[in-house]
């Protein structure tokens, strides 16, 4: 990965600067708003560019004054191996100011041609549904229909992130099931929920019952310790998995209502191929607001 890391670095430095005799316009805000989206891949990303199928808006942060400060690329969205569930490769390319460059600004005082430089590169992978997700046996013809429903998605970067495809399907179905569990018997998801923190929790279970996959923002699993389980089970127990579930519930401008949510499963076996629905045990949750920049 560091390998990785530094050769988009080094293929965005060469792909910014022009050809001899070839004059192009500076990275700005503006040129990413009216460009192609080839010719911006191919310009940030080089010849990693065939690999990215969907370029994102440039941003430029809620409370900047138009500077161009990141683009996202998305390679084509395929299946991660897990039913019903794709995967997409996200790269997120920072940008600053390239003080080296003479620059007029706007009569407005906005810096949307400001000539900008890449300061920074991120990746991930991030995960999205496009088929049923219960438990099933995996076939060759299976899976090429999930990579056909997975290729009509767009937009990578708008998927929720997860480490590994694992850990993603499971965060997937646990919600699945504890939406359904609310609607059908709210006293006895009440009863297995240890903590509630933050706005709003006398109405948690009707905020339970409305959860969906598309909600889901960020997925992050640990030891069951760090999340705030007393466990009476042995620690060490395979079947036991604890992971924590970021869902962005609404947003109005860059002002967004979150619901934290750390989850103790019961995956039911000790084989990693032996693929059955979790079963949630108990659970904590933390309703806030974050404000973006």
């Amino acid at each position: 990965m560091r390998g990785l890391f530094g050769g988009v670095v080094i293929a965005a430095a060469l792909a910014a600067c022009p050809a001899a005799g070839q004059a192009l316009p500076p990275l700005s805000y503006n040129w990413a708003v009216q460009a192609p989206d080839s010719e911006i891949a191919d310009r940030v990303l080089g010849p990693l560019a065939q690999l990215y199928r969907d370029v994102s808006e440039p941003g430029s942060g809620s409370f900047s004054s138009g500077a161009l400060e990141s683009l996202q690329f998305a390679t084509a969205p395929r299946s991660a191996g897990m039913p019903g569930l794709c995967e997409s490769e996200v790269m997120w390319v920072g940008f600053r100011a390239d003080l080296a460059k003479p620059f007029a600004e706007a009569s407005d005082g906005g810096l949307e041609d400001q000539p900008s430089i890449i300061r920074g590169v991120r990746m991930d992978t991030r995960f999205a549904v496009a088929a049923q997700t219960t438990p099933t046996s995996s076939t060759e013809a299976y899976e090429a229909s999930l990579d056909a429903a997975c290729a009509r998605l767009t937009d990578g970067w708008e998927f929720f992130r997860a480490t590994d495809g694992d850990t993603a399907w499971l965060a997937v179905r646990a919600t699945i099931i504890l939406a359904s569990q609310a609607r059908s018997d709210p006293v006895a998801v009440e009863e297995r929920m240890r903590w509630c923190g933050g706005e709003k929790c006398e109405s948690l279970p009707g905020t339970l019952a409305g959860l969906s996959e598309n909600k889901l923002r960020n997925v992050s699993a640990g030891s069951c310790e760090a999340f705030g389980f007393d466990l009476t089970r042995p620690t060490r127990d395979p079947r036991f998995r604890c992971m924590k579930l970021i869902y962005v519930l609404g947003a109005v401008a860059n002002e967004f209502d979150v619901l934290e949510i750390a989850i103790r499963l019961d995956t039911g076996s000790e084989r990693s191929d032996s693929l059955t629905d979790p079963v949630v045990t108990e659970f904590g949750a933390l309703r806030s607001r974050l404000i973006e920049d």
